[in-house]
């Protein structure tokens, strides 16, 4: 037995599959690229954010990039869109279910990435 399966039946209730609630946010793109830059510790630094849009941009130009994160997060030249600090965890997840790839550190971003 699962330990989620054992959990709900000590405690009354069915476990069911999980979901997301998601909220609409307003965008002008429909092929997108969605990335986060860094979080909690220095292991969680990527310094090279502006080589891989550079790669990117290079292979395509068709895809917009958005960087979404907390306000203290670092700029990053090179992104169409800063989102930081200016999303709900509900918009977010409405711009990572939608976005062509997303890429960043581990993260709440990196989760809902995995869930979709």
């Amino acid at each position: 037995m699962h330990l989620l399966d054992r959990y709900a039946l000590s405690c009354g209730v069915s476990a069911d599959k999980p979901f997301i609630d998601e909220s609409y946010f307003p965008l002008t793109y429909d092929k997108y690229i969605v990335f986060q830059t860094s979080g909690k510790g220095n292991a969680r630094q990527y310094d090279y954010w502006n080589k891989v849009f550079a790669f990117i941009r290079e292979y395509t130009t068709d895809y917009k990039i958005i960087h979404v994160g907390v306000p203290s997060d670092p700029a990053v030249e090179g992104c169409d869109l800063d989102l930081r600090g200016k999303t709900t965890i509900k918009h977010l997840a409405y711009l990572i279910k939608n976005c062509s790839l997303y890429l960043g550190i581990d993260s709440l971003s990196a989760h809902f990435a995995g869930y979709y």
